[in-house]
C-alpha cells in the first residue's frame, strides 16, 4: 500500500538558527555551526516559523527511509 503524503516535523529550539540554501543545510547554536549538503529527488524540506518540515510525495520504501534519514540528521544537526 502506497501513501500519498509522508511528513516528519522537527521543531527548532529558541537559540538555534535554521538556514537553507540551494540544497545547503546550515544550523547556527550555542555550540557551533554547522553545514550539510542535502540533496535528494522526490524529498523536500521546508522551514516554517519553529519548525523544519520534510516531507515526500507518493511514498515508496526508498523514499520513507531518506525522509527518516534526513530527519534524524537534521535532529543530530540542531542537537550539536
Amino acid at each position: 500500500m502506497r501513501l500519498d503524503l509522508l511528513k516528519r516535523k522537527i521543531e527548532i529550539p529558541s537559540g538555534v538558527d535554521v538556514t537553507m540554501d540551494l540544497g545547503t543545510f546550515t544550523v547556527n547554536g550555542p555550540l557551533g555551526t554547522l553545514t550539510k549538503v542535502m540533496e535528494s529527488g522526490g524529498l523536500f524540506i521546508e522551514k516554517k516559523d519553529d519548525e523544519v518540515i520534510v516531507y515526500a510525495t507518493e511514498v515508496t520504501r526508498h523514499k520513507k527511509r531518506m525522509v527518516n534519514t534526513f530527519v534524524a540528521h537534521i535532529r543530530n544537526m540542531i542537537i550539536g
